[in-house]
């Protein structure tokens, strides 16, 4: 186990926060196209965050595509590049941070066809496997996914992946219970799953929203 005593965490009213901020803004979030990009559909979210006045007034700092590396120095290299980070402001180094990974659900294909992303988002390597890899969760308690429904279809989303966070429940590291469970952290607005990470609880929650 990694010893991560020295980090401080991400405060959960800060997390709660920075929820609410998400969820407020991704109302009238719209896709240009059905097979547009998510990171394209991000870009549009994060410069309406810039603009929220909970935001602008919050302890909060927002970097998107943010390049992270393991603090603790078990692993060599960048880990990934994480859609959005919130930074906890005025806090001593190293700065507490709170990933929110993004994913295109119900999507349209070149050819026509619709992919539902299920397998992208719960198995996928850019999917919640950025958490319980341990390339965004090391010595942290808490991070955030974001699927864009493309087709509106927030219900058949919720229950498709729901239904294969249980099947990859033991490579998913799941304490019960394995499916997705009502978060009051969003005023309503998000799901959660709770992991054993490395010997730690690490809360994933899940938004879904209409693009």
């Amino acid at each position: 186990m990694i010893d991560n005593s020295w980090r401080s965490l991400f405060p959960e009213p800060e997390i709660k926060v920075a929820l609410r901020i998400l969820y407020a803004e991704c109302v009238n979030l719209s896709k240009k196209s059905p097979t547009e990009r998510e990171d394209d559909v991000t870009d549009r979210l994060v410069a309406k965050i810039q603009r929220n006045s909970v935001y602008r007034a919050s302890n909060l700092d927002l970097k998107p595509q943010d390049s992270i590396y393991d603090r603790s120095g078990a692993k060599v290299g960048r880990l990934g590049i994480i859609d959005m980070s919130f930074y906890l402001l005025n806090t001593p180094k190293p700065v507490p941070y709170f990933a929110v990974e993004a994913k295109r659900l119900r999507f349209q294909l070149p050819s026509g066809k619709m992919d539902t992303g299920n397998s992208e988002y719960v198995s996928g390597d850019q999917g919640m496997r950025c958490f319980t890899d341990m390339r965004y969760s090391v010595g942290l308690q808490a991070g955030a996914m974001l699927g864009y429904v493309y087709d509106g279809n927030l219900s058949a989303s919720k229950s498709g992946i729901s239904a294969l966070i249980v099947k990859h429940a033991t490579s998913l590291k799941l304490k019960t219970p394995s499916a997705l469970q009502p978060s009051g952290m969003a005023g309503g607005g998000a799901d959660e799953t709770m992991h054993l990470i490395d010997g730690s609880l690490f809360r994933m929650f899940h938004m879904f929203v209409a693009v």
